[in-house]
């Protein structure tokens, strides 16, 4: 089976091999008549539109599976989100003040949410309306002042305890 990154890139070669072996046909009736060869280029038309309409099928199949899987995700999250509001917001707020016991101007605060959002730097900066050099060095900061070595140390500061002690084994 075709992989799906794929689809498209084959979707647009049938369709162009579509509109030339469409052409090709074309031409040689034009050109020479009806011949075995005209009937092969008239034959691969409904082929090769067959596999485009296959194609379509399947990705329009992987769409809905993906829609479907992103509603069921949403109203998981809002479902927790409702479930567990207090916690939530008790935690939003020790992050804060984390933050401010780590001494983050407010703008490093502003960067250190984006970060521990998994948010890339360069999208930072376009969210608050930063330069990239700005947000790297606002990022350097933030993990100079809270002793962390990235991005990751930074937010399994605060999972660690959220998710409990490991079992080695």
């Amino acid at each position: 089976m075709v992989k799906s990154r794929w689809k498209p890139i084959y979707l647009l070669v049938l369709i162009i091999l579509t509109g030339l072996e469409a052409l090709d046909a074309t031409m040689d009736l034009l050109g020479e008549g009806f011949s075995p060869g005209v009937l092969i280029d008239i034959l691969m038309v409904p082929m090769v539109t067959g596999g485009i309409l296959y194609i379509i099928y399947t990705m329009s199949d992987e769409i809905r599976r993906v829609e479907v899987d992103r509603d069921r995700m949403q109203s998981q999250m809002k479902e927790f989100r409702n479930r567990n509001r207090e916690t939530l917001d008790r935690m939003r707020v020790a992050v804060l003040e984390q933050f401010q016991a780590w001494e983050l101007s407010g703008a490093e605060a502003e960067v250190a949410e984006q970060l521990l959002r998994g948010v890339s730097r360069k999208e930072i900066a376009a969210r608050l309306n930063k330069s990239e050099r700005t947000v790297q060095n606002q990022t350097a900061a933030i993990y100079r002042k809270s002793g962390m070595v990235g991005r990751s140390d930074l937010a399994a500061f605060f999972m660690a305890d959220i998710l409990g002690e490991e079992d080695p084994g």
